[in-house]
């Protein structure tokens, strides 16, 4: 049987650095992911719906969440117990390629996410000394 988990909008439902046991698949709702960058400053992601795995790079890299996840609405979220998830990187098929997948496109797109911040930090220096 599935567990479900209501999240209120607006609620932090995953913070980065903090500890990860399980992951959620997104039922209904928006979630939007961000991260804190080194001098403290918010890196907007990405903005997931229904459907969407969220949490499992820290489940299954270990480690402390690498983002954060706030609920963009009321969000219904389908719990992934950590164990069967990392259990699924164990056995070869199409579920441990897809996480692979995932979890290699996911780090790709933060570092642009990050790059672009930093190119902005840049030019906004840049303009600032004229």
């Amino acid at each position: 049987m599935q567990q479900r988990k209501f999240v209120p909008m607006g609620t932090l439902l995953l913070e980065q650095g903090a500890a990860a046991d399980d992951a959620y698949v997104i039922e209904s709702g928006k979630i939007c992911i961000s991260m804190l960058d080194d001098d403290g400053d918010e890196i907007f992601l990405d903005e997931l719906g229904p459907g969407t795995l969220i949490g499992e790079m820290a489940v299954i890299l270990g480690g402390g969440r690498r983002a954060s996840a706030r609920a963009q609405e009321n969000v219904v979220l389908i719990v992934v117990p950590g164990k069967e998830l990392q259990e699924s990187m164990l056995t070869p098929g199409q579920m441990r390629t897809y996480l692979m997948e995932l979890i290699e496109r996911r780090q790709h797109n933060t570092q642009v996410a990050i790059l672009k911040k930093q190119q902005e930090k840049f030019y906004i220096t840049e303009q600032e000394m004229g």
